[in-house]
Order: structure tokens, then C-alpha cells, then sequence
């Protein structure tokens, strides 16, 4: 399910564990590229009472020109068709609109703030900080039995002033990260909690946790997805007469 690539970056196990820094987010970024994906997931509050699971659907593209991403609620209701468009490409800066439902027009968007009363944030999912220009090996670690190197980005503007990702070299894949506001706090963090393999033999993420500014955390979790992909024109519409992702929305 290559579709996973484009937030938490699948698989190329072509890095070595004594790679450089910018060795290591070079791979990971290369391993995030794909003609064109979909997937759907659940977001589920952990310690919540019972509730209706958060249900996306998410579209994605990314090359070495450009990457965009639209994440849509499936579900529940009070969600339901509401989207976020987010884009970015060597030209211009990182960008998101929003979209509340049928016949309303798109508008400009927090690319930070979280998404459907989730601890999902659309930046966290662009990797924007794999091309800040201060990368800086930590230490060396271990997560989910995989040798790690934890890698420090600094250099960015906005309210993240740095993250810290731990990449499994063997995997080109950050099993976790965290991010931090410039007084050191930390703001969010995503961790998988889960891999499998896939038929050509590379591993994929399939669950994670999500974790937000009030340590509220959340299981996401993909249920279906397609890769490589030709995505139609309209998938990254969104506004009025726009039916953002391609169609309606199903269950």
C-alpha cells in the first residue's frame, strides 16, 4: 500500500545505518514519492467513551516538483464531506483550504490546526521539514525492534520550530515523530504502532497513534488503498460545484 508513503514515507531499504543525516531524510523523501494514491482510515479517540470512529478518505501525489494532498471525512455526519486541500511545490509555500460541504466555496486554512476534532494535522503529513536546512543526527535508538537513528530538523518557520524523527535506516521509514513549538514544547507526535510486509518484500506502516498538544491520542488505522494510481483532475477540487476526492462520499 504504497498510498501511506506520502505522510509517514514507505519503504526503500536502500540507506545504510551510517548514512549522513541528510542521507537519511534524502531516502525517506525519495521513498515518499508516488504517482498518485488513495486510501481510507479510521481515527479512533483512545480512552474516549464509545464513539463513532473519525472515517477519511485521503488522495495524495508527490515528485520532486510538488506534492498535494487532500484528506475528506467520510464520516461521522457532523464530518461528513468536509475537506482539506493542502499543496506545495519548490515555487510556492505550503498552502491548505478548507472545504464545509456541498455548494460552499473553498477558503484559506490553518495548515496546523487539527483536522475534524482530531488529533490529525494536515502539516504533520506533508514532511516539510525533511528540506529545512539544519538536519542533525541525535543519537542512535531502538523502536519496534528497529535499529534507529533519531534525527533533529531545525530551520523552518511557523509554529513548529523543530521535529525529531527516528528512522529506521533498514526501512527508510520514521517510526516515530515529534513536534516542537520554539519554547520546547511538544505539540504532536505520531508513532506507528505497526508494519506489514508487502508482496514486493518492503514493509508498510498500518496502524499509528496520534498524539496531540494535550497528549490526547488517537489509533489510525488503514483499512483500504490503492497505489500508483492516475488520480482524476477533479480529485483536488474543492469548492463550489466541487465534489473534493472524486465523487461522493460512501461508507
Amino acid at each position: 500500500m504504497r498510498a501511506f508513503a506520502l505522510f509517514l514515507c514507505l519503504l526503500l531499504p536502500t540507506v545504510a545505518f551510517g548514512a549522513t543525516p541528510q542521507e537519511l531524510v534524502a531516502g525517506v523523501e525519495h521513498a515518499a514519492f508516488t504517482h498518485g494514491f488513495r486510501l481510507r482510515a479510521t481515527v479512533i479517540r483512545e480512552g474516549a467513551a464509545p464513539a463513532q470512529p473519525l472515517r477519511i478518505l485521503m488522495a495524495g501525489e508527490k515528485d520532486e516538483q510538488g506534492h498535494r494532498l487532500l484528506i475528506r471525512a467520510l464520516g461521522p455526519d457532523q464530518w461528513r464531506n468536509q475537506a482539506v486541500l493542502v499543496e506545495s511545490t519548490l515555487k510556492s509555500p505550503l498552502r491548505a483550504y478548507r472545504f464545509t460541504g456541498e455548494g460552499a466555496p473553498a477558503q484559506a486554512a490553518d495548515v496546523h490546526a487539527s483536522l475534524f476534532d482530531s488529533p490529525l494535522v494536515a502539516w504533520n503529513l506533508m514532511g516539510e521539514w525533511w528540506r529545512w536546512p539544519r538536519q542533525a543526527r541525535i543519537r542512535d535508538d531502538t523502536m519496534l525492534g528497529w535499529n534507529c537513528v533519531v534525527v533533529e530538523s531545525r530551520g523552518g518557520s511557523g509554529p513548529v520550530a523543530r521535529v525529531r524523527s527516528w528512522i529506521a535506516p533498514e526501512l527508510n521509514l520514521p517510526l516515530r515523530v515529534e513536534f516542537y513549538a520554539a519554547g520546547g514544547a511538544m505539540i504532536g507526535s505520531m508513532r506507528i504502532d505497526s508494519i506489514f510486509k508487502r508482496t514486493d518484500g518492503t514493509s508498510a506502516a498500518r496502524t499509528m497513534t496520534l498524539t496531540g498538544a494535550g497528549n490526547d491520542a488517537s489509533r489510525f488505522e488503514i483499512y483500504s488503498g490503492e497505489e500508483g494510481v492516475t488520480l482524476a483532475p477533479e480529485t483536488f477540487r474543492i469548492g463550489e460545484g466541487a465534489r473534493p476526492g472524486g465523487g461522493r462520499a460512501t461508507q
